[in-house]
């Protein structure tokens, strides 16, 4: 039938009113419906794929921030990682289409690693704009486990070998050649790795950086001036 965006909205509604979170999650998709009217009127995919995007940064965003507050951390990271690989595979969607490859540019002018990212501090800004109780230092301290744990997933998902996750990924061989390339170039890659990481962690606590890093280590050489040299 006919794209009709209300309806593709609708049922996101729907979706998350049943959520104990859910307050906090509203908030998270209206910051999301403003800022994106135009796109609404016109690209199913699109919607579909941002949208998707933020629920599943919202569920690891929500996820980090109780296992912080409750002093549990069992099982967290594998969770966390599993989750931070499908943001990377949403985020490789939406970056890179078969249309857009045709036309040799991206979909979108944000980097992947960005993607990932934004859509961490979106879910977070739904907790602070909420009555959702918790302490301003427990959700820093869950952006910062989000942001490490997510973004080291990204070269695992998109890099690994075709045995692996990406092995079972359907897409235009284009997009995801455009993605090795742009994962691999430091300055879409991992110096944006670096600064997000750095950004968002206490000085104080540097191992989740040093992990994130030796997941990143895995695939590609680590920049000397952005890494090396600052540890």
């Amino acid at each position: 039938g006919k794209y009709n965006p209300e309806m593709v909205i609708s049922s996101f509604r729907n979706c998350i009113s049943s959520s104990s979170s859910h307050e906090a999650l509203q908030h998270v998709i209206g910051t999301y419906l403003k800022g994106n009217h135009q796109i609404l009127q016109h690209n199913e995919d699109q919607i579909k794929g941002e949208l998707s995007l933020l629920m599943i940064a919202f569920i690891t965003y929500n996820h980090a921030l109780r296992t912080i507050s409750s002093s549990s951390d069992e099982h967290t990271q594998p969770l966390l990682k599993t989750l931070g690989s499908a943001m990377a595979a949403i985020s490789m969607r939406l970056r890179y289409t078969p249309q857009s490859m045709a036309n040799n540019k991206p979909a979108s002018p944000t980097p992947i690693v960005m993607m990932v990212l934004k859509s961490l501090q979106t879910a977070s800004s739904g907790f602070s704009s909420s009555s959702f109780e918790c302490h301003q230092t427990n959700t820093a301290a869950a952006l910062s486990l989000c942001a490490c744990a997510c973004l080291g997933a990204i070269p695992d998902t998109l890099l690994a070998s075709p045995g692996g996750a990406r092995g079972r990924f359907s897409i235009d061989p284009r997009c995801m050649m455009a993605a090795h390339k742009e994962i691999r170039d430091p300055n879409t890659g991992s110096n944006l790795v670096w600064q997000a990481t750095t950004s968002h962690t206490a000085s104080s606590s540097t191992f989740p950086i040093l992990w994130t890093f030796e997941r990143w280590a895995k695939f590609l050489p680590l920049p000397w001036e952005s890494f090396v040299q600052k540890t």
